[in-house]
């Protein structure tokens, strides 16, 4: 079953329609011809799954003060792992490595600043768990050192 195309997060989330039958299908089509075009310009891609706190997304979505603040939360979690899983499986079709961000948590979740947006230091955070997967997984053709990753953001080392 194809699902409704709705107007936006907001609407999707307060939609009452049965997302566990929703097919990926355009989403999945998407991915795909975005790594044949960057293939077809000599480009390497690398996809990392969406990570987000739906839990904070009250100023998105106002109902998330309301009494069908679980339901929606329900459907918003079922989206990300949806999206996520269909991210995967291309990956794996296509030989596309895949960055797991929906395991990443700062290390403090104040860090979030709403659902989906962090403040410097979660940034900071994020972005040495992507250059540590990038170096651990081979893909940049070096083998630079977190030191020298906080160098290039221009963090302090402390050691690390």
């Amino acid at each position: 079953m194809l699902g409704k195309q709705l107007t936006g997060p907001r609407d999707a989330a307060i939609s009452t329609n049965d997302v566990a039958n929703r097919v990926s299908a355009g989403y999945a089509n998407n991915l795909r011809t975005l790594v044949a075009i960057a293939r077809a310009h000599h480009s390497r891609v690398i996809f990392a799954t969406f990570r987000a706190f739906p839990e904070k997304a009250d100023r998105l979505i106002p109902e998330l003060k309301g009494v069908q603040r679980e339901r929606i939360l329900k459907r918003l979690h079922w989206a990300l792992d949806h999206n996520n899983a269909v991210m995967r499986d291309i990956g794996t079709e296509l030989d596309v490595a895949c960055i797991p961000f929906d395991q990443w948590n700062p290390s403090d979740p104040s860090c979030w600043l709403d659902q989906c947006h962090l403040d410097a230091r979660g940034e900071i955070e994020k972005a040495e768990y992507f250059g540590q997967f990038l170096i651990d997984a081979g893909l940049l053709g070096g083998s630079p050192s977190v030191s020298a990753i906080r160098t290039l953001l221009g963090v302090e080392n402390n050691g690390k």
